[in-house]
């Protein structure tokens, strides 16, 4: 009995360990199938996350979503799925136009040595935390910090290949594609917003990366006016990312209250229409992220009884509905459709 029960603790141990690694992870963005729509065409959405080259697909969590929306010429509709599942949304847009994704959780928490914690604030580029911490003698062991996600996807409906269009709806941390103008052949200028609580915040560490591509990570500093600069180059994915972090409080539960933005879009090149975007969140054969901050943004894998139903059922159309231009939390509603049941691994 003994035996058993060692066994038990051990698997349960390993189990922990398991779930632990393959929940590390910085940054989290959407990634649809395809940038470049027809109307009436699937398209599905996954949620990656990842640090550096190593990333992969989280399941659709209904108790982490307050927002998971599509916002385009007629108004805002919800996104539906099926809870666990993989990708974590699928769609049908009629209207040809521009369409924001948006993406938005409610806060999980995590907790970190003292020194981890510097060491995270040092990597995501909040030294003016750090400094802070130091400058008040804070020499507590444990830091508890509360994070959320904010992010954005751009897609255009249409025949011909469209350059992105952005606009604010919003989300608490937003970052917004203000435009695009050519500055040499396959090169565009690319000018961005950084907006907290609707105000455009200064100081910011903005960070531009080509998604499955060899261009050089980018990073600048937010102005006065919340906006940055970054030359892109064109018949690439890009993802943009940003984070902020403020004091937590009693209510929250947290000493830190830190929000994660992103946005991906396709700069389209100039004759070439993508159809499909590169899948690059699939779960590697081996994870080797920093385990100095632990991510709750995978949702356990779907009850068996799921593994009963169709593997796959079309999705009905999506018909837009005219609701006020800002993003509320929408209240989940029972799915549409059923999409494909690969959970993420936990090993």
């Amino acid at each position: 009995m003994r035996l058993v029960r060692h066994l038990v603790v051990g698997l349960s141990v390993a189990a922990l360990a398991a779930w632990s690694a393959a929940t590390v992870a910085h940054e989290f963005w959407i990634e649809p199938s395809s940038f470049q729509l027809r109307p009436e065409e699937r398209v599905d959405f996954r949620l990656c996350i990842g640090n550096g080259g190593d990333a992969w697909a989280v399941a659709r969590d209904a108790s982490r979503i307050e927002t998971f929306a599509a916002v385009g010429p007629d108004g805002q509709v919800s996104v539906p799925g099926l809870q666990g599942s993989d990708p974590a949304g699928v769609a049908r847009f009629t209207e040809p136009g521009g369409y924001v994704v948006a993406y938005e959780t409610n806060h999980a928490r995590t907790t970190q040595t003292a020194a981890q914690f510097d060491e995270y604030l040092l990597e995501v580029g909040l030294e003016t935390i750090a400094a802070a911490r130091h400058k008040r003698g804070d020499g507590v062991q444990s830091v508890r910090e509360a994070y959320s996600r904010h992010a954005k996807a751009l897609l255009a409906v249409g025949g011909e290949p469209t350059p992105p269009q952005d606009h604010a709806v919003g989300l608490r941390l937003e970052l917004i594609l203000d435009g695009s103008q050519p500055t040499s052949r396959g090169m565009d200028e690319s000018v961005f917003r950084l907006l907290h609580l609707g105000r455009p915040l200064a100081g910011a560490l903005v960070t531009a990366v080509g998604l499955g591509s060899g261009s050089a990570l980018q990073q600048a500093r937010s102005d006065v006016r919340g906006r940055v600069s970054f030359t892109l180059r064109r018949g690439e994915t890009w993802r943009i990312t940003a984070v902020h972090m403020v004091r937590g409080d009693r209510d929250l539960g947290a000493d830190w209250e830190s929000l994660w933005a992103s946005l991906v879009f396709d700069l389209p090149a100039d004759t070439v229409r993508r159809h499909d975007a590169v899948r690059r969140c699939a779960a590697p054969a081996s994870r080797t992220t920093n385990m100095s901050r632990i991510d709750h943004d995978i949702a356990p894998p779907p009850l068996p009884l799921l593994l009963l139903l169709p593997q796959l059922v079309s999705p009905v159309t999506v018909a837009p509905v005219r609701l006020n231009r800002k993003i509320v939390p929408l209240p989940q509603r029972p799915p549409l459709f059923v999409v494909p049941m690969n959970s993420v691994a936990l090993s």
